[in-house]
């Protein structure tokens, strides 16, 4: 059995994965750029850009984070309400 106050987390590739997750989120919504700029809390749509060639991924703050866990979260309840894949993704 695995001691948790032991098991240490790469937040790099957590971050990864939820930046990832929003982005194939964004997708399914059909955000505009704008709409994924404005989600994450972002005045730059060149810092966008560079999110989704994973070039920026260093210098995302904790507000970013704290934002992309909300529309996660947004998304798990919308599924969990409409269970029906189309009409928790319109």
């Amino acid at each position: 059995m695995t001691d948790v106050s032991q098991v240490s987390t790469d937040q790099g590739s957590i971050v990864d994965v939820g930046l990832l997750t929003f982005f194939n989120i964004a997708r399914l919504w059909k955000l505009t750029p704008g709409q994924e700029a404005a989600l994450l809390g972002l005045s730059n749509q060149e810092i966008l850009t560079c999110l989704h060639d994973a070039t920026y991924l260093n210098h995302i703050d904790q507000q970013t984070i704290i934002r992309i866990s909300y529309v996660l979260g947004i998304y798990k309840q919308l599924n969990t309400l409409l269970p029906t894949p189309a009409n928790a993704d319109s």
